[in-house]
């Protein structure tokens, strides 16, 4: 089998447009999931694209006024690269060193470099999009603003396809360390979440500061030549020849293309060697970590009994930190928007946030608008909405304990208010200080956010109870490729403009803002209790074994 077959054989159930996962959603009904899914992304790389135009035209008018045309394309290429390594490591983690298929690949007659090289192909052709996603537009502001050579197509192209592949390659090669150094022992997660953790700072600040003049820019301040933001850039030119190579090469420079594209191909290769010899290795440590983890495990002082909910509650988190790309996408959608605030209270120009402050007054309702900004944020949630699909095939024990489907449901709830309740009450401490909110608005964010947190989880865990992804080889599908998670955002936001709606047709009508607001949420009590309940018969009769298991 060469690797090619390999690669489409692995492709071909994997995803969500793999031909098996397309035959089960024929079967069952719902193709329809599938243009929802489309329109979703193309809403979302939409506003993406819409930023990123911002910025790279005040880094294109930079970079001609500094002398440095290469200036836009090689922040282009970094904070694509920044955003392939740091998502390439869960990724490789995720689909090939704790891969549940890995134990049959390598009980094949086949090499380790081609399985290795197919996994490779498979994590590129994931992350080649999103490299486009953040290379294209800085081609079209390049070409709004320089008339180049008809030669430029060429290295268009090549850095098109051959740029995510440094930084991939340097992911998947974090990841075997990573993996390997920490086996699949007791601290494995919290090292790669540790490492994942320290990634995306970075690129925070890297963002943050792009941020700040991109909202410079949208003032009228251009970009000052002698600004910090252009220093740490121009020093990172020398700092990171490859990228300026990379960025070089489209302004017409073709010793820079040959010097790129060498120095790609060259550390692809022996990126992919260097794991070849190493993968073998990292999986049999894993074995054998596994192995005296389960001794040690017998030695252990005695069981101490707990309730059931108790019990459920910590099996919930079990679950969930059992990988480290479960627990970084629920610590994601958990602290985004704290940490958005955070970054826009620190990196914002003054004179911007003021001007904020005073849009919002003028309106006479930002009360009703920052409880829905709260509202959108609670919608971003896969916890809910992948909460069986989690458990794989392990969901099968939990229809062996004597305990109902609503019970098991009643600790899923805890859980879910354990990991958001927090996020949600420093989202409107923050806003009420950042923004000046009267306290009378605390009367409707607080009840009606906590309202929204139940009604939220009660609309999306019914997705997954109704038809739970329990087969998966590795733990982003069960998350990141499952319909389940669209399906339930697209609940979330009917909801949200629901909710809007009435919060602004009673105000529109007569009342005042904080009545407006009490009102929602008042609202929103009975819907979450409705629809809890719903959830709750759901939950018995899937708990009862009423579902076809793998």
């Amino acid at each position: 089998m060469t690797w090619l077959q390999l690669t489409k054989a692995q492709a071909a159930g994997a995803g969500l447009v793999s031909r098996g996962y397309l035959k089960e959603l024929s079967s069952q009904d719902r193709l329809w999931l599938l243009p929802m899914a489309l329109a979703g992304a193309a809403v979302g790389a939409g506003s993406v694209v819409f930023m990123l135009l911002g910025s790279y035209r005040s880094l294109m008018t930079a970079g001609l006024a500094t002398g440095y045309p290469e200036f836009l394309f090689f922040n282009a290429l970094l904070v694509s690269g920044l955003f392939i390594f740091i998502l390439s490591i869960p990724s490789a983690l995720a689909k090939v060193y704790h891969s549940r298929d890995a134990d049959l690949l390598f009980s094949l007659p086949l090499p380790p470099g081609r399985i290795v090289l197919s996994k490779t192909a498979l994590l590129y052709g994931a992350f080649l999009p999103l490299h486009l996603l953040f290379f294209l537009p800085a081609v079209y502001v390049y070409l709004e603003a320089v008339t180049p050579e008809p030669s430029f197509i060429l290295p268009v192209i090549l850095q098109s396809l051959i740029a995510p592949l440094a930084p991939l390659v340097l992911g998947m090669t974090g990841a075997s360390f990573l993996s390997g150094g920490s086996g699949l022992s007791r601290h494995r997660v919290l090292v790669e979440v540790s490492g994942m953790a320290m990634l995306t700072a970075a690129l925070v600040a890297f963002q943050s500061i792009l941020s700040r003049r991109m909202m410079a820019g949208m003032q009228g301040l251009a970009l000052d030549p002698e600004s910090l933001f252009i220093r740490l850039t121009t020093a990172s030119l020398k700092a990171l020849p490859p990228l300026a190579w990379g960025a070089r090469s489209l302004t017409g420079n073709l010793a820079s293309l040959a010097l790129s594209a060498v120095f790609t191909t060259a550390l692809t290769v022996v990126g992919i060697r260097f794991q070849s010899g190493r993968i073998s290795t990292v999986l049999i440590r894993h074995r054998e970590a596994a192995f005296k983890t389960k001794r040690r495990s017998g030695g252990r002082k005695a069981f101490k009994p707990r309730s059931p909910l108790k019990t459920l509650f910590f099996r919930e988190w079990s679950v969930l930190s059992s990988t480290s790309t479960f627990l970084f996408e629920a610590a994601g959608e958990a602290l985004i928007l704290p940490l958005m605030l955070v970054i826009f209270s620190v990196m914002i120009p003054r004179e911007i946030l003021t001007l904020v402050k005073d849009s919002l007054d003028g309106l006479g309702f930002k009360g009703l608008i920052i409880f829905d900004l709260l509202l959108a944020f609670l919608s971003i949630n896969t916890i809910s909405s992948t909460s069986l699909s989690r458990e794989g095939p392990s969901f099968a024990l939990a229809l062996t304990l004597p305990l109902s489907g609503r019970q098991q449901l009643r600790a899923k709830l805890l859980f879910h208010l354990a990991v958001f309740l927090p996020s949600l009450v420093t989202d409107i401490v923050i806003l009420t200080v950042l923004l000046n909110l009267p306290i009378s608005t605390l009367i409707y964010l607080f009840p009606g956010g906590f309202a929204a947190l139940i009604l939220n989880f009660a609309l999306t865990i019914s997705v997954d109870l109704k038809n739970p992804m329990l087969t998966w080889t590795n733990p982003q599908q069960a998350m990141k490729q499952n319909l389940n998670t669209l399906t339930g955002l697209g609940l979330s936001v009917a909801t949200l403009i629901l909710t809007a709606g009435i919060g602004l047709g009673f105000y529109f009508s007569g009342f005042s803002e904080t009545i407006s607001g009490l009102i929602t949420a008042l609202i929103l009590f009975p819907a979450a209790f409705l629809f809890l309940k719903r959830a709750q018969r759901l939950a018995d009769r899937t708990y009862s074994g009423v579902i076809e298991l793998p």
